[in-house]
């Protein structure tokens, strides 16, 4: 038998969500399914893939200033959300989702959802290839019902995904909107 996970070692790796779930989950205990109203933040680099390969293509260093320009981003990214009450709870290649429960009011939570959107669209981030050129994204609010999914396999492996109609209307509306709106 492991030991229950605490929430203070995992502060900082995981997200307030993912560690509530796992919290609340048992040894041995099978997959779990957790429904959870409120707000959904998609943020998601465009072009990263034909950025990834300028940079790449720049030179020896070429990854290490991909993986600093990278890592500078997606801190400012979290600071921000978390400094609007949201909740990182997934990164994904060059995407990350955050989440706003809404326990109650679902308007307040909208709100706070909205004013990191907009703290979002000033990011000044250049990718590093000569000349610079600036690092841009779509941001894409939805709002609804979601599933927090704890998948459990053998020898106590874990996946957590946050699943829902919110994030299928993501998926379809995300590429419609110019960079940056």
């Amino acid at each position: 038998m492991s030991a229950p996970v605490s929430d203070q070692r995992l502060e900082g790796f995981a997200s307030q969500l993912l560690r509530e779930e796992l919290a609340k989950t048992q040894d041995g205990e099978g997959s779990r399914f957790r429904d959870i109203d409120g707000i959904v933040l998609f943020v998601d680099i465009v072009d990263s893939t034909s950025m990834t390969d300028a940079v790449a293509a720049s030179g020896p260093d070429g990854a290490e200033k991909l993986g600093d320009v990278l890592n500078d981003y997606f801190r400012h990214v979290m600071t921000v959300v978390s400094e609007h009450g949201g909740d990182v709870v997934s990164i994904d290649g060059d995407a990350i989702i955050a989440l706003w429960r809404a326990d109650g009011s679902t308007a307040a939570h909208a709100i706070s959802a909205t004013r990191a959107a907009l703290a979002l669209r000033v990011i000044t981030d250049e990718w590093p290839v000569q000349p610079p050129v600036p690092l841009r994204h779509r941001l894409t609010i939805a709002a609804g019902h979601f599933t927090s999914v704890i998948l459990s396999g053998a020898g106590y492996r874990r996946f957590h995904v946050l699943a829902g109609d919110p994030l299928r209307r993501i998926g379809a509306i995300s590429h419609q909107g110019e960079p940056g709106e």
